[in-house]
Parts: C-alpha cells; structure tokens; sequence
C-alpha cells in the first residue's frame, strides 16, 4: 500500500472488538491507497483492535463477509440487504430469493454471528418503496429469532417506524440501534424495549447536542460504537468516562470513548477479552458490547 495515511494512535489500554466494520468498502482516494484486509486486520490488532465483526449490506458484500469471515481468524460475519437495497431487489423481483439467500448465508458456518444491518431508511427511500423495507426488515427480524443470531438495525428518519415493527414482530434476544441518531425520549423507549445503541462519531459534532443527551441516559451498557463511516477524519482525543456518571465534556470527542462493560454477552462468543470502544486505525471503529 502506497500514499499517506493519518498515524495510527496509541494503543488501547484493552483489548476491544470491533462491531461494525465495512471491510469491503475502500476509504482512500486512490486505489493504491486502499488497504488489503490483511493490512486493516494488522493494523487494528496493533491498536488493540483483534477482533472485528464483518457487516455484509447486500448479496456481494453479504457472500464477500462470510467468505472472509471464514478465512481470517480475526473476523466474524454480519449478514443481511441493507433496508435501501430492498425496494431496489422488489422492483425487480429479485427480494424474495435474496432473502432466501441471506438465510442460506446466515447459516454458512458459526463465524455468522448477525443478521444485520436491516431497518428502515426514510431518507434515501421514498414511499413507493417503504413497503419492501418493512417487509425486508420483518424476515430479518425472523430471520434473527430463529437462528439466535445479533439483529443490527440501520434506522434513519424512521424510529417511530421502526419501533413499530419491532413491536409487531417481537424483538429478538439482541438487538443493536446502528449509528443512533435520535433523542432522550427515543433512546429510552429502545433501551425499554432491550436494545444496545450505537453512537459514531456524528455525537461529536457541534449540532448533535440531543446525541450527547442520549448518550448520558444510557447508563446500563448497552452501547457499541460504529465504525467512523460519517465522521472520517476524526482521531482518538477524549479520556475513558464511565457512562454511568457521564457529564457534558468539554471536548465532545471522549463522548465517544464511554464505556461501561455489560454483564450480558452482546454477540454471543464474539470475543476473547473484555471488550470496550474507542477509535481504531484507519477509520475503523471500535465496539462495546
């Protein structure tokens, strides 16, 4: 690998598990400046970062996670049709064979531990299309129940929506809210509902101070941290917090370093080490479970 990377930061004080990593999506400029899989895993463990859950958003990416899953023993998989590939599979016809796929691929071997990321997307997809989702996102939610598996949820412009669903469908055992992107009130009737939630690196941003208020309720642990898709650039700056006396920081980036361990296993076998979350290489994200 060629060109200039940002420098990698120190190195956790714990080892942490990444769960949510897009791998197969390239973040440099330049092709020669991508990294291989085995460049990304390297770097990540010499962070403190040896184990990274895989997302799969659609059949490629989906096939791409469980085949890599398989092959490194650093990574394990997340398989599902992220909730804007939906309508575009129902409009061909193609939704319910992808989804027969999904299912096919959720069971490949044991290193698939999540169905996910499903959901709903109301800002990329309109109304003509909102009907695939749900549907899409309630056969994931099956989908999860019945093999045990992780369920991640991308919700974007949709919470009252998708708390609907859940409520229809029964949640599975556990369940993560992807990248969290509502308020008080919202992080608290997820967390009722048994949900873990995920703040990225947008609660650091200067308008995202109804973020940082839902970040100082989520006092019983069930956080994960996202991989810093929508917040590229940003670097490790803030000190531990224990979330349960979380206050307003002065610096809003060691928002994203809160953490509390949780005494429930978030992805079942996932880990080696107790896990945390912090920043990690090269825009991967870090997790708590």
């Amino acid at each position: 690998m060629t060109g200039s990377l940002p420098p990698a930061p120190e190195p956790l004080p714990h080892p942490v598990v990444d769960n949510h990593c897009h791998l197969d999506i390239a973040d440099g400029p330049e092709n020669d400046q991508w990294f291989t899989t085995e460049e990304a895993i390297a770097a990540a463990t010499e962070v403190g970062v040896p184990r990274i859950v895989q997302i799969g958003c659609d059949l490629p990416g989906a096939r791409w996670a469980v085949e890599a899953a398989g092959a490194y023993d650093a990574l394990v998989a997340g398989v599902a049709l992220h909730p804007n590939e939906a309508p575009r599979l129902a409009a061909t016809g193609d939704l319910d064979a992808a989804l027969e796929e999904i299912e096919r691929l959720a069971q490949a071997h044991d290193k698939v531990r999540a169905v996910g990321e499903t959901g709903l997307d109301h800002f990329r997809t309109g109304p003509e299309g909102r009907a695939a989702q749900a549907e899409s996102f309630r056969r994931h939610i099956d989908l999860a129940k019945r093999l045990d598996k992780t369920l991640v949820i991308h919700d974007r412009d949709a919470h009252d929506e998708v708390l609907e669903v859940i409520d229809s469908e029964g949640a599975p055992e556990r369940w993560v809210m992807h990248c969290f992107s509502g308020d008080v009130d919202f992080a608290r009737r997820c967390l009722d509902r048994g949900a873990y939630l995920s703040f990225a690196g947008t609660v650091t941003f200067k308008n995202a101070q109804r973020l940082r208020n839902a970040l100082v309720v989520v006092r019983i642990a069930r956080k994960e941290h996202d991989r810093e898709h929508f917040a590229r650039g940003l670097r490790d700056g803030g000190q531990r917090r224990d979330d349960a006396g979380a206050e307003e920081p002065k610096d809003h980036s060691s928002c994203c370093h809160a953490w509390r361990i949780p005494r429930r296993k978030f992805y079942e076998g996932i880990g080696r080490s107790g896990p945390c979350f912090a920043h990690s290489p090269a825009g991967l994200s870090s997790a708590a479970r």
